[in-house]
């Protein structure tokens, strides 16, 4: 695992999210994690980490000791925890009538 120089066992938020996705990529997860760039790039709230081992999918949102889920991320949170489809696609231009109809 990535050593942190935080406190023990009260790491940074980017090395506790470090940690995860070493330990991720140890048991054979896929990962994503949105750069810290993401806010002007994101809606607000979406969770730090989606890991995907066919058929699971775990979405995080990792935070350090004392801190909480700010209203948008517990929306994102909710919100996922009742998905019981999940469809995927590759759309170029040329395929925008399937992608309006995908969207709606």
């Amino acid at each position: 695992m990535t050593r942190c120089t935080c406190r023990p066992g009260d790491e940074c938020e980017n090395c506790f999210t470090a940690n995860i996705l070493e330990l991720a990529g140890l048991q054979g997860w896929r990962a994503f994690r949105f750069p810290t760039w993401r806010a002007t790039c994101t809606a607000p709230g979406v969770p730090d980490l989606w890991l995907l081992r066919t058929p699971e999918l775990l979405v995080i949102e990792a935070k350090r000791n004392g801190k909480t889920l700010t209203p948008d991320q517990a929306a994102w949170l909710d919100a996922l925890s009742h998905v019981t489809e999940v469809n995927t696609f590759c759309f170029s231009p040329r395929h925008w009538p399937l992608m309006e109809a995908a969207l709606k």
